[in-house]
């Protein structure tokens, strides 16, 4: 089974391969843009390899942010 990450992988490798290998003209890319029917590029959002639409839960969040508090503490306490 292919995983999300493999996914984001193959379609930055396509649109490497679209621009004949050059990673700048990737990130100009305005294939997102409709201008007619036939040009609209539907994997442009994904071209830097990640997924824009991932959103982070604030359970996640809140951990992060207890995560960061604890180290915090565990540093000046060593201090």
């Amino acid at each position: 089974m292919t995983t999300k990450t493999e996914l984001l992988k193959i379609i930055r490798k396509q649109c490497v391969t679209c621009y004949g290998g050059s990673f700048a003209e990737v990130e100009a890319c305005h294939g997102g843009k409709r201008t007619n029917e036939f040009t609209t590029c539907w994997l442009h959002p994904f071209r830097f390899g990640t997924d824009p639409f991932n959103q982070i839960s604030e359970a996640k969040r809140m951990q992060g942010r207890k995560l960061a508090e604890l180290r915090k503490e565990m540093l000046t306490e060593v201090a």
